[in-house]
C-alpha cells in the first residue's frame, strides 16, 4: 500500500517508499539487524545482454553507457553514470550523419538499462534501487534546435506498483529479496504503457495511462488502481496487477509486443510469450548454442526482430517476434564486431539485414 499526492492528485509511492534507507534505519533500531534487499533487478550484475537497436522514421537508434573514471567511481560509487543515445540514417549504402547526445540519467552498476524510442519519445529507465522510475524524452529535446540541458525531472514518471512491491519486501528478513524479481515496460498507443514484472515464478503484468502535467507531476493512472483510505490530504492506493500468470523467466528481460502477445526476451538469449489477456509464458527460441544477440525494434510498424549468433550446428538467423518465429539465415560476416562506445557499429550490420529483405524502409 503506498501513499498518494494529495487527495485528488496523482497517486504516489510513500515517503519511506521513495526513501528506503530511512525504513533500514527504523527497523534496525527497533529490531536489530534486518536483511535490507534492493530495489528490484538492482543485484547482482547482469550478463552481456543483447544489444538493442530501435528504428524511427529510417534513424536507427542505439544506446550506451559510459563508465566513471576510476578514480571518481571509487570516491562516489552511488553516481548514475553518463549515457548516451546515438542516432543515423539508415541508407542502402550503410549508415549516415551519426549524432550522439550524452547526458546524465540514472545507470546503476549491474543493472540492465531498457529504452525504447516510441511515438517521438526516447523511454528510458536505469532502475533507480531507491525510486523506481523512468524518462519519456521526446526527441526534439535530444536532437532538435532545443536540445535539453540535462534537466530532465520535467519528463519523469514513477512506477508506483513497483515501489510498493520494492516496499513490502524491503525490511523483513523472511521475505524474499527482491532482486530476484525483474521488470521492463512497453509503450502502448501514444499515451499509454504496460509493466511487467516476474517474480517467483509469476508474471505480473499492469497496464496505465500517461497524465502529463505541466508542472512536471507527471503520474501513470494505473487500471484498477483502488483507493483503500484517506488521512488529512494523503490517500492510500493498492495496485493490484491487471493479470498474473506462470512464468519461467527469472533473470532480466526486453519486454515487446503486438496484438496479441507480449514477448519477453532474456539476457542469456531466450524468447518467451504470452497472451496479451494472460496466461502461462511458453518458451519460443531457447537454443543455447544460438542465443538471442541482438534486437531490432521498428516503432513505425510495431515490429521487432531478433538475431542469433552462429552454433556449431546451425548457422546465424533472424526472425520476427511472433508466436510462430520463422527463423531466416543471414549472412554474420556482414555484421560489425560489437563496439565499445559505439552502439550503431554492430546495430547498422543488422539493420542493414532488414533493409535488404525489405522489412524495413530506409530514411528518406
Amino acid at each position: 500500500m503506498t501513499k498518494a499526492g494529495r487527495d485528488r492528485g496523482p497517486p504516489q509511492a510513500s515517503a519511506v517508499a521513495a526513501a528506503p534507507w530511512a525504513a533500514a534505519l527504523l527497523a534496525a533500531a527497533l529490531l536489530g539487524p534486518v536483511a535490507v534487499s534492493q530495489a528490484v533487478g538492482a543485484a547482482p550484475p547482469v550478463p552481456t545482454p543483447p544489444e538493442l537497436g530501435c528504428l524511427d522514421r529510417g534513424a536507427l537508434y542505439g544506446a550506451h553507457v559510459r563508465e566513471w573514471d576510476s578514480a571518481r567511481r571509487r570516491a562516489q560509487p552511488g553516481l548514475p553514470k553518463r549515457t548516451e543515445v546515438w542516432r543515423a540514417r539508415l541508407t542502402p549504402a550503410g549508415l549516415a550523419g551519426k549524432r550522439v547526445y550524452s547526458w546524465r540519467l540514472p545507470a546503476w552498476e549491474g543493472n540492465l538499462v531498457r529504452w525504447r524510442i516510441h511515438a517521438g519519445h526516447l523511454w528510458w529507465t536505469g532502475e533507480e534501487p531507491e525510486s523506481p522510475t523512468f524518462q519519456r524524452v521526446p526527441l526534439i529535446r535530444l536532437f532538435g534546435p532545443e536540445q535539453a540541458e540535462g534537466n530532465f525531472e520535467p519528463y519523469s514518471w514513477r512506477l508506483d506498483p513497483l515501489a510498493e512491491l520494492t516496499y513490502a519486501n524491503m525490511v523483513s528478513p523472511t521475505a524474499s529479496a527482491t532482486h530476484d524479481a525483474h521488470y521492463d515496460f512497453v509503450p502502448a498507443g501514444r499515451e499509454r504503457m504496460a509493466l511487467l514484472v516476474a517474480w517467483r515464478g509469476e508474471l505480473q503484468v499492469w497496464r496505465g495511462a500517461l497524465n502529463p502535467r505541466p508542472d512536471g507531476r507527471n503520474w501513470v493512472k494505473w487500471d484498477g488502481a483502488i483507493k483503500t483510505a484517506a488521512k488529512d490530504t494523503a490517500a492510500l492506493w493498492d495496485f493490484p496487477p491487471s493479470w498474473r500468470a506462470r512464468t519461467a523467466v527469472r533473470e532480466p528481460f526486453h519486454a515487446f509486443q503486438d496484438r496479441t502477445h507480449l514477448y519477453l526476451v532474456t539476457v542469456s538469449g531466450r524468447l518467451y510469450a504470452c497472451p496479451q489477456r494472460g496466461g502461462p509464458t511458453e518458451l519460443l527460441w531457447g537454443d543455447r548454442a544460438r542465443p538471442i544477440r541482438a534486437l531490432v525494434s521498428d516503432a513505425g510498424t510495431g515490429r521487432t526482430f531478433a538475431f542469433t549468433g552462429a552454433g556449431v550446428k546451425g548457422g546465424a538467423v533472424y526472425f520476427e517476434l511472433a508466436p510462430r518465429p520463422k527463423p531466416v539465415p543471414y549472412d554474420v560476416k556482414g555484421v560489425a564486431a560489437r563496439k565499445e562506445g559505439d552502439p550503431l557499429a554492430s546495430l547498422g550490420g543488422y539493420a542493414a539485414v532488414l533493409l535488404k529483405a525489405k522489412k524495413v524502409k530506409p530514411a528518406e
